[in-house]
């Protein structure tokens, strides 16, 4: 009977022992999976992000074109956004003449009607004398609307004059308008994406009202994710320890790293946006708060543990005495 008893509790152990294994096996298969998952999506995005982009040129993103339809690739001016600046709040376009304006040619050879071209607060004049009139012109382009605050949901707008007209200078004879075709590109990003929402045409001046937008990057979201993490943490060993004395207050050095990391973890967000942005409201502040008070209260708790019971050494003797004797 004793025999039977302690085999059926024997077999029921084992019976647990592998419900218990194949219980663990299956939450490492369902974690491994969740990862491999993960990875195989962000590098699948990425490598058809990159390799579908079909309005690629010259390794830039193609932005706008005002082109002649019967021949689109032909364009008298190429226009590069690039620097863009939410600190400084403006942007800088780089204009590069690829051929002189078909308004300006008298002939086939080197002679050109002079004329001048504006980007923005930016100009040049360009005659027979002009030592490169290829050579690009560099203009810095204030941005009209938008906030970092937003961060990463921030998006700007700035406006673009494009002029360009016959003579020296806007003071020296009223000139001519001439009419030319432009690309606008600006350089493959992870931080910023660009679209002309308006455009204004007339011959001669062209007014272009561009929308710049923070790209989306995974990377922020891991962030954000990360110091949610490290507060929810800090926040249940806290309470285990402070509020519902489930343990002992461990060694307030943990508290004391983790409030040093969010803010380092925070620095590494793309385009390093300051402090007080939406992004910082939503996580950053609370983690910071959760943090510091129970900091505190664990630190409490930790430096007013009782000591432990001192032993009475010379009691122990005693007693090792007695007990000799008997």
């Amino acid at each position: 009977m004793v025999a039977t008893v302690e085999a059926r509790t024997a077999k029921l152990e084992d019976e647990r022992h592998t419900i218990n294994t194949a219980s663990k096996a299956s939450k490492q298969i369902a974690l491994a999976f969740c990862f491999v998952s993960f990875f195989v999506v962000v590098v699948v995005a990425f490598l058809v992000n990159e390799y579908d982009k079909g309005k690629e040129m010259k390794g830039y993103d193609f932005v706008y074109a005002y082109s002649d339809t019967a021949n689109p690739t032909n364009v008298d001016f190429e226009l590069f956004l690039s620097k863009m600046d939410p600190t400084s709040y403006d942007i800088s376009i780089t204009t590069t003449m690829l051929a002189l304006p078909r308004g300006v040619q008298i002939n086939n050879t080197s002679s050109f009607i002079p004329f001048r071209l504006q980007v923005g607060q930016a100009a040049v004049a360009i005659n027979v004398n002009t030592t490169n009139p290829f050579a690009p012109l560099q203009s810095k382009i204030p941005l009209a609307m938008g906030s970092v605050a937003w961060y990463p949901f921030d998006k700007y707008d700035l406006r673009v004059n494009f002029i360009l007209a016959t003579g020296q200078g806007p003071f020296v004879g009223e000139g001519e308008p001439l009419d030319a075709t432009f690309n606008i590109l600006a350089p493959q990003s992870f931080d910023w994406k660009y679209k002309v929402t308006t455009v204004s045409m007339a011959p001669g001046q062209y007014t272009l009202t561009i929308q710049v937008r923070r790209r989306f990057n995974l990377y922020t979201v891991l962030v954000f994710a990360a110091i949610w993490a490290v507060t929810f943490s800090i926040g249940h060993i806290g309470s285990c320890a402070v509020i519902w004395k489930r343990r002992p207050a461990d060694n307030p050095i943990i508290f004391f790293s983790a409030l040093f990391a969010v803010p380092t973890v925070r620095n590494t967000l793309p385009g390093k946006p300051c402090y007080g942005c939406l992004f910082d409201v939503l996580c950053t502040y609370f983690a910071i708060a959760v943090i510091f008070t129970f900091l505190v209260l664990v630190s409490i708790t930790y430096v007013a543990k009782p000591k432990p019971a001192k032993t009475d050494v010379a009691a122990i003797d005693v007693n090792d005495s007695k007990l000799h004797d008997i």
